[in-house]
């Protein structure tokens, strides 16, 4: 018998040879992954009926970060007395008021919103907020914004944002009759607000009655001056730079005040001060703002309704009237830095 042995191959039943296929090897699928997804945060809901309730559910919301909504359930006569509420860094957060008051009894600026924080305040007052000290402790009567600020239909009265004093000019004998010595009195800026980042005022949004105090300055002693007193800026509200859209405003009778003491230290804009940045005021009405006094002494100021340093301002339908600046201009004051145009 004739064997033909081939490896690979076989018969059909017709006794022709055929290929033999070879077995398939599964495919492998690709190992599994987890694909790491933006963290995001649930919106949340808040109540408060108390001081104690609203701070704790700010740093509720501050810790949980993301959309948050707190709606204040006091009765109108019933205020908040609370200071030093704080909104951090990715907390957005709305308080929706019913006509309620938030009263900081001059015991600290009322709130700090914090870069890339967000606050909307809407049908609540804020008053008597107190912002004391040096550098940025004496700006923000009741809110200091580095974040993002909306105000809708709120009214702020009664703020101070206040420079700290000068000191002592000494005694020492024998110095020049007219030399001045110590540390000059602080200034201070933004009676109500002060704003480095992006500020919305709407809605008949009221600033009244708030005042930006330099510190006075040092007393002298014999032979020796004491130290000048500290500038002011921004009795109502001091814009630092970033956006600002103010829409239906009414900002009347703030002040600025510069510290008593030797030298020329000044108030500039009783109402508005900006000092950079781009702003649009559409409808608004200053009036009855003050730079300055004479009353007891002279303390010079210009710009008793606002003072234009610098950045770009936009101009339309505004009413400034009736304002008030010892020594310098009334109503509005422009510096060199400053474009102003007028729809």
């Amino acid at each position: 018998m004739w064997l033909t042995s081939i490896i690979g191959f076989g018969r059909s039943a017709s006794g022709r040879t055929r290929r033999q296929r070879a077995p398939v090897k599964p495919r492998r699928s690709p190992p599994l992954s987890l694909e790491q997804l933006e963290e995001r945060a649930l919106p949340s809901n808040y109540s408060a009926a108390t001081a104690s309730d609203l701070m704790a559910d700010i740093n509720a919301a501050n810790a949980a970060g993301g959309t948050n909504t707190m709606t204040l359930t006091a009765p109108s006569n019933s205020p908040y007395v609370v200071s030093g509420l704080v909104i951090a860094n990715k907390d957005i957060l709305s308080i929706i008021g019913n006509g309620d008051t938030i009263d900081a009894n001059h015991g600290g600026r009322i709130f700090d919103v914090a870069n890339g924080g967000s606050l909307m305040l809407k049908n609540v007052t804020l008053q008597n907020g107190l912002a004391f000290g040096s550098g940025t402790d004496a700006e923000g009567g009741a809110i200091y914004n580095e974040g993002t600020l909306d105000l809708n239909a709120v009214i702020v009265q009664g703020c101070v944002a206040q420079g700290t004093p000068g000191t002592n000019g000494g005694s020492t004998l024998g110095k020049i009759t007219g030399n001045i010595g110590g540390i000059p009195g602080g200034p201070a800026a933004g009676g109500a607000i002060w704003s480095g980042g992006s500020l919305t005022l709407e809605n008949g949004t009221l600033i009244q009655d708030n005042q930006a105090l330099g510190g006075n300055g040092g007393p002298g002693g014999q032979f020796i001056a004491g130290s000048p007193g500290g500038n002011a800026f921004g009795g109502g509200v001091y814009i630092a730079g970033g956006t600002a859209n103010l829409t239906g405003v009414t900002i009347n009778n703030n002040s600025v005040l510069p510290g008593l003491g030797p030298g020329d230290s000044k108030g500039f804009g009783g109402g508005l001060y900006v000092a950079s940045g781009k702003v649009n005021l559409t409808g608004d009405t200053l009036e009855g703002n003050a730079a300055g006094t004479d009353f007891g002494s002279s303390r010079n100021g210009t710009g008793g309704g606002m003072y234009l340093a610098a950045g770009t301002v936009n101009l339309c339908n505004d009413t400034v009237q009736n304002n008030f600046a010892y020594g310098g201009v009334p109503d509005i004051a422009i510096a060199n830095q400053a474009k102003v145009f007028n729809c």
